[in-house]
């Protein structure tokens, strides 16, 4: 692939997904907390319902299980740009996407540094995740560029 991660990378993260994904609640509160410490992204949120926050919050947890098991395929890759074009329809700056992302790579680096392992594996996973992770955006961002080319098409 473009990132550079090959099937044994993937057989490798889908043998720790399981200790990946057990923490994904915790890392979808640390992602809105991350996002609600900034007045400009806690206003997106400032109408929001407590029960619309948790359903967000569940979802983005569904979402780094997911992308743990995603693999990066052509399918995940679709559906990574659907979101970074709604992301653009609904004024999310490209920024607060990318700054998100630092979340989840510290707790996942988190979760390796306090898991009993060969550190060659771990240092593996993390390169792994690392990449994972620049893939799931590289999606979003192709998706927001997109609609922002075909809305300047549109205007002019």
């Amino acid at each position: 692939s473009f990132l550079g991660l090959t099937q044994a990378d993937f057989q490798l993260l889908d043998r720790h997904r399981e200790l990946l994904a057990q923490s994904t609640d915790s890392l979808a509160r640390k992602f809105y907390d991350y996002l609600l410490r900034y007045p400009a992204t806690a206003a997106v949120f400032r109408d929001f319902s407590q029960e619309r926050m948790e359903h967000l919050t569940q979802a983005q947890a569904a979402h780094a299980r997911d992308l743990l098991a995603s693999h990066l395929t052509p399918q995940w890759l679709h559906a990574m740009a659907d979101i970074g074009a709604r992301h653009y329809s609904l004024g999310v700056e490209p920024s607060w996407v990318t700054g998100a992302y630092a979340v989840y790579w510290n707790h996942w680096d988190d979760v390796l540094a306090h898991t009993d392992m060969d550190s060659a594996e771990r240092s593996d996973l993390r390169r792994i995740l690392f990449r994972l992770l620049l893939g799931d955006l590289m999606a979003q961002i192709d998706g927001y560029s997109t609609s922002a080319r075909e809305t300047d098409a549109e205007r002019t």
